[in-house]
């Protein structure tokens, strides 16, 4: 039986919540400051590259995202462990934001 790891449902819970805080209530103010820039771009902060990573365009792309996410974290969760998988998906996703600037 397939059971989800806790911080993939963690990460999952947290990434519906920024959404639904960002889009409906705060109407993109999150977004305004934290989505990815060029790091030459006059509104770039540091910030970015890790706030990036909680921001969804649409309710597809956090859609498919997280999907994703459910399917392939928590196997490497239980390889890894819960402390290295966090670890992973951070560094990860910090690099993939530096390589995009």
């Amino acid at each position: 039986m397939y059971r989800i790891t806790p911080i993939v449902k963690n990460i999952l819970i947290i990434n519906v919540a920024i959404y639904v805080l960002d889009t409906y209530l705060l109407k993109g103010l999150l977004s305004n400051y934290l989505a990815q820039r060029f790091i030459l771009a006059d509104n770039f902060n540091f910030a970015q590259f890790l706030g990036y990573m909680w921001l969804h365009g649409d309710l597809g792309h956090l859609f498919f995202n997280m999907l994703m996410l459910f399917f392939m974290g928590p196997i490497l969760e239980q390889m890894w462990g819960g402390k290295k998988f966090l670890q992973y998906y951070l560094i990860t996703g910090i690099g993939a934001g530096i390589l995009y600037a």
